[in-house]
């Protein structure tokens, strides 16, 4: 169960990518947030 923004990471010019891997930079911080009771977590975009 999830959602990601396929299109806005997809947008993101890559510091490197092959055919398996893709690494991309953020130019702000982003907020992750994690509930280890629940197992649950989320990752927000830079505002």
């Amino acid at each position: 169960e999830g959602y990601y923004d396929v299109d806005y990471l997809n947008n993101i010019k890559p510091v490197y990518e092959d055919e398996v891997l893709r690494h991309i930079r953020f130019e702000k911080d982003i907020d992750i947030r994690i509930d280890g009771r629940t197992n649950r977590g989320v990752i927000m975009k830079p505002e």
